[in-house]
C-alpha cells in the first residue's frame, strides 16, 4: 500500500512538472509568434528635429493688443522614402509665462475643408500652456503642419507687458525638441476700431472691414447664412504697405466677415451713404449671405449698451457691383443718431481645394476693400476714401501622404504578341508607360483618382528587376519580379513589387527569319530625349514578307497600326509642320529586314497638331527585301499628308477614344466647331457612322460622318471628324479572339442568327464567353459561341479576353446610397467597413457629351460610388 501512494505521489509530480513545462513552452512559443508577428508589421522611428520647423506669425518683442492673433506653428517634413513618422503620444507645447489669450483653436494642414482635427490631435489649454497631442499614429503622412492661434484678451490692464513663450516638441517616449525661445509685448484694452459708447464717435465718419460676427446677437451665423458658420480667429493689423491681416479657420471653404460704417457726431453727419464692399482679386461675395444691421445704442437715442437689430427692408438698397463680385450698399441716415454704426455682415467663398493647384483650398485667400460715398448736409457729394484687408486662413498648408500602390500581375504570351489588342508592351522597365500596365492603383487624399482614372495626376514611376531580367529582343520563358516605385506630386515614395509571367517565347523560327524592328519614340521637342523604345521581334517572320500590307487577323503585322498602340500617352506621331529643323522622320520599312532596323520616329505632344489635330503617318515608299539600319536619314519628309494605316470603310461605324470634335469643314478652325464630345468610359464612347471621305487643305484624311448617339442632343448631326487612328477607331473587332468579356452594364444579346435575330438569351456584364467562329455581316462583326449563337463584335459591350469583374467591396467611409446611376434619390445610409456585393458597375452622365461620367456600382437597392477614396475593391 505504501509503495502505491509512493508511486501514486510520483506520477503526480511528474504530471504537474510535465504541465508547467508545457506552460512554460507555450509561452516560450507565444512569445516567439508575438515576435515574428512584431516583425512583419511596417515600424517607423520617431520624429527627430531635421523633420520639424517651428515658426510664428510675430518676430520677438513684437507688440500685440487686444483682439491680435498670435500663431504657433510646427511643419513636420519626411519627404521622399525617409521613414520618420508622427506617432501616438507626440506633443506639441506652447508656454506662456502669462495667461493672456484667449479664443485657442487648432488648424491642421487639410486636403479638403472638411478635416476634422479633433479626430487625429487634441489640444488642451491650461493657462498659459497650450498642448497638441496625437490621438493616433500616423503612418501615411509625410507632411503635416500644425498651427495653435489665439487671441490677445482684453481687459488685462496691459501696456507692453513682456510675455515670454517657450515651444517644443516631444516625441513620445523621446527627449524634448525645443525651440528657440521668444517673447511678446502685450497691450490689453488697445481699441481695435468700431467704438462701443457715445464717448467713441468720431468727428469724421469710417468705415472698416472686419473678421467674423464677434458682438453681433448669437443668432447672427443663422440670420447671415445657414449653410455656413463664423469660422473668423482673430486679426493682425496693417505695418507700413503690409495690409491688416484676418485670419480664419479652414473648416469651410468661405470666411465671413462685417464690415462697419460709424456715424460721426451731429456736425459731420450725412444725409446718405452709398457704400461699396467688393474682393478686388476675382473672388465674390455670397449676395445671399448678405445682411445690413444698425447698432442703435438703444432707443431714444440714449445709450444702453450695443443693440443690434437687423434693418427694416425698403429703408436700404442692396445691388450688385458692374462687375458681379461684389456689392453696393445705400441708405439714408435721417432717423439715425451721431455714434451709431450701420454694419454688413457677410460671407466671401474661397476656391474649393484642387489636387496640386496652388491657391485652392487652405492656400486661397481674398482682399477685400471699402469704399465711401456719403452725402453731407450741403448736399454735396463727398468722399470718404477706400481701403483694403487681407483674408486668409491660418495653416494654408497642404497635408501630404504616403502614396497608395496597389499592383497587378500580368501574363505576356508572345504567340499573341501581334493581336491588336495586345497590351502588353514589349518594353523596358524604363519606359514609365511599360511600368504602368502593372498599377492596380495609385492615389492619395492629396492626389485624389478622377473620374474611371486609376492613377492620380501627377504620379510618376520608376521600375527595376528584383533577380532575372527581361530581354525583349532576346525573350526567354519565366516568372521575372519587378521592384516598382511610385512617387506622387509631393515627392512622396512608395516601393512595392510584382512579377509577370513570360509564355511561349521560343516560338520556332521560320526559315530565314527576319530581324527585329527597333523603334524609338523621340519628342520633337526634345530630340536628345528617347522617351521610349519598342522592339518588334522578327523571328516569326521572313525576311522580305511583306509588312503594312498584312492584317494582325492573317497573321501578319501591320507597323504603323503597333507604332499607334504603343504611342506614349498625349502623344502623336508628328507631322512635317511639327519637326523641326533638321529632323526628317524616317519611313517605315515595308518587308522585314535581314539585319535590325533601328528608326527614329518623332513624336508630338497633343495640342500641338495644327488645325486641331489629325497628325498622320508619313508616306511609306518601297524598300528593297534586304533594308540596312540608315544611320543618317536621307529620305525627304512628303510635302503632304499620308492616308493612315488604317481607314474605316464607308458606312462602317467609329468611335471616339479621346476629346474630340465635329467640324463644319475639312480643315479644322475652332469657328467651325459643330459639336464637342468629351473623353468617356469604353462602353460609352460616342458613335459615328462614316458617310464620305474628304482632305483639308494640308491633304490631312477627314471622315465625313453622322452622329449616332440617339439619347444626346447632337443625334443626327453630320460633319467632319479626324481620322487619326490615335482618336478615332472602329467600332467593330476585326479579328478573332478565342474568348470575350461582356463589359456593357446592361450585357449583350445573344441570338440564333448572324443578322443578330430570333433572340435566345441575354449575358450579364461580366461574363465570359467561349468563341468558336469569327464572322463579318455586311460593316460590322460577329463571334460565333460554342453554342452557335451569335453576339456582336462591338467593343462598347464585349472585350477580349477574360476580363477581371469587382464582386465586393468594403465601405472606406460613410457613404450614401442612391436609387439612380447619377447618384440622385438617396435611399440609405452605409457606414465604414460594412461589406456589400456588387451586381454591376456603371458610370454616371452616360449620355453627356461634355462629362466624362464617374464609377458607379450597383448594389441591392440602388447604386454607390466607386471612387476608391471610399470604396475598397475586391474581385
Amino acid at each position: 500500500m505504501k509503495i502505491c501512494n509512493d508511486q501514486s505521489k510520483k506520477w503526480r509530480k511528474l504530471f504537474v512538472t510535465g504541465v508547467f513545462s508545457l506552460i512554460a513552452l507555450a509561452a516560450v512559443l507565444l512569445g516567439c509568434l508575438k515576435v515574428v508577428n512584431a516583425a512583419d508589421e511596417p515600424t517607423y522611428p520617431p520624429v527627430s528635429a531635421s523633420e520639424l520647423q517651428y515658426s510664428s506669425n510675430f518676430q520677438k518683442g513684437d507688440e500685440l493688443t487686444t483682439g491680435n492673433s498670435a500663431q504657433f506653428k510646427v511643419n513636420f517634413n519626411a519627404p521622399g522614402s525617409s521613414q520618420e513618422r508622427v506617432h501616438e503620444g507626440d506633443v506639441f507645447t506652447i508656454n506662456l509665462d502669462q495667461d493672456v489669450l484667449e479664443k485657442v483653436t487648432m488648424d491642421l494642414s487639410s486636403t479638403t475643408s472638411s478635416v476634422d482635427p479633433n479626430k487625429d490631435f487634441n489640444l488642451v489649454v491650461n493657462g498659459g500652456t497650450i498642448t497638441v497631442t496625437a490621438k493616433r499614429d500616423l503612418p501615411d503622412v509625410q507632411q503635416l503642419s500644425i498651427v495653435v492661434s489665439g487671441t490677445i484678451k482684453s481687459g488685462l490692464g496691459m501696456t507692453k507687458q513682456l510675455v515670454n513663450v517657450k515651444t517644443s516638441f516631444t516625441p513620445d517616449g523621446q527627449a524634448k525638441i525645443d525651440f528657440p525661445d521668444s517673447s511678446i509685448l502685450v497691450t490689453s484694452g488697445k481699441s481695435d476700431g468700431g467704438g462701443t459708447t457715445p464717448s467713441d464717435t468720431p468727428d469724421q465718419i469710417s468705415h472698416a472691414v472686419f473678421g467674423g460676427f464677434g458682438g453681433f446677437p448669437d443668432n447672427a451665423a443663422d440670420k447671415v447664412e445657414k449653410n455656413y458658420t463664423d469660422n473668423y480667429v482673430g486679426r493682425t493689423e496693417a505695418t507700413g504697405s503690409a495690409l491688416a491681416q484676418l485670419y480664419y479657420q479652414h473648416t469651410q471653404d468661405a470666411m465671413s466677415a462685417f464690415g462697419m460704417i460709424k456715424l460721426p457726431v451731429q456736425a459731420a453727419m450725412p444725409k446718405s451713404v452709398t457704400w461699396t464692399l467688393e474682393p478686388t482679386d476675382g473672388h465674390t461675395i455670397d449676395m445671399d449671405s448678405v445682411v445690413p444691421w444698425v447698432d442703435s445704442y438703444g432707443t431714444g437715442g440714449l445709450y444702453h449698451g450695443v443693440n443690434y437689430d437687423v434693418m427694416t427692408p425698403g429703408t436700404y438698397s442692396l445691388t450688385r457691383t458692374p462687375d458681379g463680385k461684389g456689392v453696393v450698399f445705400k441708405c439714408s441716415t435721417e432717423a439715425m443718431h451721431p455714434g451709431w454704426s450701420i454694419d454688413l455682415t457677410f460671407y466671401t467663398p474661397t476656391t474649393p481645394w484642387r489636387a496640386n493647384v496652388k491657391g485652392t483650398g487652405a492656400a486661397d485667400y481674398v482682399q477685400m476693400q471699402t469704399s465711401l460715398q456719403y452725402v453731407d448736409q450741403s448736399g454735396a457729394t463727398q468722399s470718404a476714401g477706400s481701403h483694403s484687408v487681407q483674408m486668409r486662413y491660418v495653416n494654408p498648408d497642404q497635408t501630404g501622404y504616403t502614396p497608395t500602390l496597389d499592383l497587378r500581375t500580368k501574363t505576356a504570351d508572345l504567340s499573341k504578341a501581334l493581336d491588336s489588342d495586345f497590351n502588353f508592351v514589349l518594353g523596358t522597365v524604363t519606359s514609365p508607360e511599360f511600368v504602368k500596365q502593372f498599377v492596380e492603383d495609385a492615389h492619395d487624399p492629396a492626389n485624389p483618382l478622377v473620374g474611371d482614372e486609376t492613377i492620380a495626376a501627377g504620379y510618376t514611376f520608376t521600375a527595376k528587376y528584383d533577380g532575372n531580367v527581361f530581354d525583349p529582343a532576346h525573350p526567354v520563358d519565366g516568372t521575372y519580379t519587378l521592384e516598382i516605385t511610385a512617387k506622387n506630386a509631393q515627392g512622396n515614395e512608395t516601393t512595392k513589387k510584382t512579377t509577370f509571367v513570360v509564355k511561349n517565347s521560343q516560338v520556332v523560327p521560320l526559315p530565314d527569319s527576319a530581324a527585329n524592328i527597333v523603334i524609338h519614340y523621340v519628342d520633337v521637342a526634345d530630340p536628345t530625349h528617347t522617351m521610349r523604345t519598342i522592339e518588334v521581334p522578327g523571328y516569326n517572320h521572313k525576311v522580305g514578307d511583306p509588312i503594312t500590307t498584312v492584317t494582325p487577323s492573317q497573321g501578319g503585322l501591320n507597323l504603323q497600326l503597333w507604332i499607334n498602340e504603343n504611342m506614349p500617352n498625349s502623344y502623336h506621331t508628328a507631322t512635317a509642320s511639327e519637326l523641326k529643323s533638321g529632323q526628317v522622320q524616317t519611313p517605315l520599312p515595308t518587308t522585314w529586314p535581314a539585319k535590325q532596323a533601328s528608326i527614329i520616329y518623332y513624336i508630338a505632344k497633343d495640342g500641338t497638331v495644327p488645325n486641331g489635330g489629325g497628325g498622320t503617318t508619313p508616306t511609306q515608299p518601297v524598300t528593297p527585301a534586304t533594308p540596312s539600319t540608315p544611320t543618317t536619314p536621307t529620305v525627304t519628309t512628303p510635302t503632304t499628308a499620308a492616308e493612315p494605316s488604317v481607314v474605316a470603310k464607308k458606312g462602317e461605324a467609329v468611335y471616339a477614344l479621346k476629346k474630340v470634335y465635329l467640324y463644319k469643314n475639312n480643315t479644322f478652325v475652332k469657328k467651325d466647331r459643330q459639336a464637342g464630345y468629351v473623353s468617356k468610359p469604353r462602353v460609352y464612347r460616342p458613335m459615328f457612322v462614316v458617310i464620305g471621305y474628304s482632305h483639308s487643305k494640308n491633304g490631312y484624311l477627314r471622315y465625313k460622318v453622322r452622329d449616332v448617339n440617339h439619347l444626346t442632343k447632337n443625334k443626327g448631326k453630320t460633319g467632319y471628324l479626324t481620322a487619326n487612328w490615335n482618336y478615332v477607331r472602329p467600332v467593330y473587332y476585326q479579328s478573332k479572339h478565342k474568348t470575350l468579356t461582356v463589359i456593357n452594364p446592361r450585357g449583350v444579346n445573344a441570338y440564333k442568327k448572324a443578322n443578330l435575330t430570333s433572340k435566345v438569351r441575354n449575358y450579364k456584364q461580366g461574363a465570359v464567353l467561349h468563341v468558336t467562329k469569327f464572322v463579318h455581316h455586311n460593316l460590322t462583326t460577329r463571334y460565333v459561341l460554342s453554342n452557335g449563337n451569335y453576339i456582336t463584335g462591338n467593343r462598347k459591350l464585349v472585350k477580349m479576353g477574360k476580363q477581371k469583374m469587382p464582386r465586393y467591396v468594403k465601405v472606406k467611409q460613410n457613404i450614401n446610397r442612391y436609387k439612380t446611376v447619377n447618384l440622385t434619390k438617396r435611399n440609405k445610409h452605409i457606414k465604414k467597413g460594412t461589406k456589400i456585393r456588387i451586381k454591376n458597375y456603371d458610370y454616371s452622365q452616360a449620355n453627356s457629351v461634355t462629362k466624362h461620367g464617374a464609377l458607379r456600382y450597383r448594389i441591392a437597392g440602388g447604386y454607390i460610388t466607386g471612387n476608391s477614396k471610399y470604396v475598397k475593391v475586391y474581385d
